[in-house]
């Protein structure tokens, strides 16, 4: 399931929050929130998620911005729910 939303949007600024349920756990229930802030032509994006969820956020991702501008990925912790996904970005 994916929820995404922008919740701050001007010329040059823009934050869009994405939210993928991972769908491989099975035992449990967990619904991640990836932020990605546009700053003019350029991106960061924060907790990507699992790596169930990578291809939903990479696309997700492409949608707003093209790839080659995304500068920065940030992860506030290391649990597989927020980091797994970072051999694959």
């Amino acid at each position: 399931m994916q929820n995404e939303k922008i919740i701050y949007d001007d010329e040059n600024h823009k934050c869009i929050v994405f939210s993928f349920d991972d769908e491989e756990a099975d035992e449990s229930f967990l619904a991640v929130n990836q932020y990605l802030i546009i700053h003019n032509n350029s991106a960061i994006l924060i907790d990507p998620g699992s790596q169930s969820v990578f291809e939903e956020v990479y696309d997700a991702v492409c949608r707003y911005i093209d790839i080659k501008n995304l500068k920065y990925i940030f992860y506030s912790h290391q649990d597989p729910d927020v980091a797994g996904s970072i051999s694959q970005w």
